[in-house]
């Protein structure tokens, strides 16, 4: 599951900071939760953070995850965002895992560290009590790789980006980029017969959707203005829609 993608492909910032929030549907259950993207930038720096949380019912039965993630760089004399570093930190009632992805310019690659905290459970038979007993114990593991494949974006910093191409991209017509966060680096964006429609395909586990087709509404300024998810587990579409939204100056 990650929420955070549903707001991803919101906007290209002109404003100094700008924040909205979303609200997440679905199937049966109505609304179970929100979203929330912040970015800002200052002297040719900028970080965008995106928070998603589930809510009521919904937080139960998935055992309250949240997600946060972070994208930090430059911004280039073009206003183009040049990421230097990716965080994403998932939690859950008994686990966390956080990775960090750092872009390594000179080189040309990036490299992924991943660190995750759970809790396991153990049965044991006691002989003593003549009963069984749950031990919990903590488990933990780290690890370091480079990815196989080259970006120059994370999933946060590739959309602001994309906002050029995405205007300019004639109905009907797909253009591929590449990204730190899908398995395989790459997003399709796909436009529909209709302005400022878009389907965007991302390999990734999504709240397991069948096929990971998110479906974009945006408005004139190629804000979100709502999403849905297609085929999301066992019980259809997961949608999202525009709250509210502040900019500034």
């Amino acid at each position: 599951m990650r929420l955070i993608l549903l707001i991803a492909v919101s906007a290209w910032l002109h404003a100094a900071s700008f924040e909205a929030q979303y609200v997440i549907s679905y199937g049966i259950f109505g609304r179970i939760g929100t979203t929330v993207l912040r970015f800002s930038s200052e002297d040719g720096r900028y970080r965008i953070d995106a928070d998603a949380r589930l809510e009521g019912i919904a937080a139960l039965l998935a055992r309250h995850h949240c997600e946060h993630h972070t994208s930090l760089g430059r911004v280039d004399s073009e206003g183009r965002l040049i990421p230097e570093r990716y965080e994403t930190l998932r939690t859950l009632d008994d686990y966390q895992r956080k990775q960090r992805y750092t872009f390594d310019r000179r080189h040309r690659y990036v490299i992924m560290k991943e660190e995750v905290r759970r809790t396991v459970s153990h049965r044991r038979f006691d002989p003593q009590s003549m009963r069984y007993e749950t031990e919990i114990t903590p488990e933990q593991y780290s690890m370091t790789d480079i990815l196989l494949y080259r970006a120059d974006n994370d999933l946060l910093s590739l959309y602001f980006n994309a906002r050029p191409i995405l205007k300019r991209m004639p109905l009907s017509s797909r253009q591929r980029f590449t990204s730190v966060g899908p398995r395989d680096g790459k997003v399709i964006a796909e436009r529909l017969d209709r302005p400022e429609r878009f389907i965007f395909y991302i390999n990734q586990d999504i709240f397991r959707s069948r096929t990971g087709e998110l479906y974009v509404e945006m408005d004139q300024s190629m804000f979100i203005e709502r999403a849905v998810l297609k085929d999301v587990f066992l019980f259809g579409d997961l949608k999202v829609k525009r709250e509210w939204l502040r900019q500034s100056p």
